[in-house]
């Protein structure tokens, strides 16, 4: 619409027009959906607390259109995934009081939404007594709300009670289970659901393993963690750089800088990834704490080198390091750098520079 010259502004131009330019450029397989995903866009311009307007004018105008229904669907879906809830849940209603379908993508987006409170057992209620389709995105939007409303017990419960589906349990059901078992500190627990996965014929992805990896490295059980991370090869899971940066993490927590200079090592060697701004600063944190400030202040350069921007957090860390060596004017050097990249100095930073100059 944008480089067909479209605006509020301007002459208005035919909704075939519009739909054609789609067509021919994007969309081969029909006009209905350019028809209504045009209807449903121009309708969430009026923002929250529309819906009453919208379904009467959709009652008045649009009633005996062939794909109304769909419409109405779309309008619901656009609603949720704009996180209007209540404007969705008002679309629904009027939905059910004209008996029609209500897609499953519709109540998932709905129940994303809905996951952080208790409406989103009325909504799934509502999914099972109408006899909508629940698929495995369903089941883990679910689990993955019973975990972030702390019902961990209630989320395994309701995992081990789900009938077998084709395609169902789900990596993903997997993955938030562990993950908050991790973050419990139960990380055998996230073990014994990691070697669950293989007895239903699942493989675990690379976040199933960096999960288990951090829960290890932050119990300090770093052999373990090492250990998944050859796991994860054997299994044809490559490695990521979120991998790495778990395990630098880990090596940082424990004062063994030289085990994390080995891992990164690794990193490079594979060249199929390279460190990012995430494994940087956790160096330069990492040998700022044990007093190594030369070796910080390298991989400051060679941060700046390869083109990436410095954090003030990063830079208040060097300059905590530098006063606390006695280096103050280094430290001042390194506040006129920060500034002069754009860097705007916090509290933070001001309140260590004036501790290191008194």
């Amino acid at each position: 619409m944008h480089e067909l010259g479209l605006a509020s502004r301007k002459p208005f131009k035919k909704c075939a027009r519009v739909v054609g330019e789609v067509l021919g450029k994007f969309h081969p397989h029909g006009d209905t959906a350019v028809y209504d995903s045009l209807i449903v866009a121009w309708f969430l311009r009026l923002g929250p607390g529309s819906a009453p307007s919208l379904c009467e004018l959709l009652l008045n105008r649009f009633r005996d259109w062939d794909s109304s229904g769909v419409v109405w669907d779309m309008l619901a879906f656009a609603y949720s995934r704009s996180e209007m809830i209540h404007d969705a849940l008002s679309v629904i209603v009027k939905m059910k009081d004209l008996n029609l379908n209500i897609s499953t993508p519709t109540y998932n987006c709905l129940l994303h939404n809905l996951k952080h409170t208790d409406i989103m057992w009325i909504v799934y209620n509502e999914v099972k007594d109408r006899g909508t389709h629940q698929s495995d995105h369903t089941f883990d939007i679910l689990i993955d709300g019973l975990c972030e409303q702390s019902g961990l017990q209630d989320a395994v419960s309701f995992f081990m009670g789900v009938e077998n589906t084709e395609s169902w349990p789900s990596v993903v059901s997997f993955n938030t289970i562990m993950s908050r078992f991790c973050k419990l500190g139960f990380v055998d627990v996230a073990k014994s659901f990691f070697c669950l996965m293989f007895k239903c014929g699942l493989l675990p992805d690379s976040y199933s393993y960096n999960i288990l990896i951090h829960g290890q490295c932050i119990a300090g059980s770093l052999e373990e963690a090492l250990e998944f991370t050859k796991d994860m090869e054997r299994h044809g899971v490559q490695p990521d750089t979120v991998t790495y940066n778990i395990l630098c993490k880990g090596f940082h927590l424990l004062g063994l800088m030289s085990g994390a200079h080995e891992v990164i090592q690794k990193m490079l060697i594979k060249g199929l990834i390279s460190p990012d701004h995430v494994t940087y600063t956790i160096l330069i944190c990492g040998h700022c704490h044990a007093g190594n400030i030369e070796e910080a202040l390298k991989l400051q350069e060679e941060m700046l080198s390869r083109g990436f921007q410095l954090s003030v957090s990063i830079y208040s860390v060097l300059l905590r390091s530098l006063c606390k060596s006695g280096r103050v004017v280094e430290a001042l050097r390194l506040l006129y750098e920060m500034e002069a990249v754009g860097l705007e100095p916090d509290l933070i930073t001001y309140s260590i520079l004036i501790h290191g100059l008194c």
